[in-house]
């Protein structure tokens, strides 16, 4: 995973890289958290800093990373916003929890995973009856367009890239959908 971390951060600052989530997408998404929340994959804590301003409805914050360095940036970012932040230095599919979450968020992570079926389970496993699951992921054929044109070729890192149709049938495995959306790459 040491190379994810020298890739994200190697092209993290590449100046026009789009962006994969508009003003009116995040606005959508940050409807649904609300309660006791779970982040899995919090990477810089720039998305979920946004997304909680955002919201307004967060008792507590819970963050689960592989890398101590995103952890220390997205607590950074979210101390002055959450009174109740916990974060796990571990890989979420090793991790155990004694308690349930509102809303489960992971976003650009399941791509990463190489299982994403026992991802999907592990995650309903966590959620709270009623409770939402936000889970992003490139669009395969898309981002491969956009990997070619920034990068020359495939994030390396990405083990399970899926289309749109395959994320859909697997997540529905699992939970209802309420809605889904294409991102854009404007703001």
């Amino acid at each position: 995973m040491d190379n994810y971390i020298d890739f994200y951060y190697q092209h993290k600052n590449k100046k026009n890289l789009p962006y994969p989530y508009s003003k009116k997408s995040l606005s959508k998404i940050s409807s649904f958290i609300k309660g006791n929340v779970l982040e899995i994959g919090v990477g810089d804590g720039n998305l979920s800093s946004v997304l909680l301003d955002l919201s307004g409805n967060i008792k507590s914050y819970t963050g689960v990373d592989i890398n101590k360095k995103f952890l220390d940036d997205t607590r950074l970012k979210l101390q002055d916003k959450i009174n109740s932040i916990e974060m796990f230095n571990r890989d979420f599919m090793e991790i155990e929890f004694n308690k349930l979450f509102d809303t489960i968020i992971s976003f650009e992570v399941i791509e990463h995973v190489k299982s994403p079926d026992k991802f999907l389970e592990k995650i309903y496993s966590f959620l709270k009856p009623n409770g939402i699951a936000v889970i992003s992921t490139p669009n395969k054929p898309i981002y491969s367009i956009v990997a070619k044109l920034v990068d020359g070729g495939k994030d390396p890192t990405h083990i399970s890239e899926m289309n749109y149709k395959e994320f859909k049938k697997i997540f529905s495995k699992y939970f209802y959908i309420r809605f889904s959306l294409y991102a854009s790459f404007t703001s």
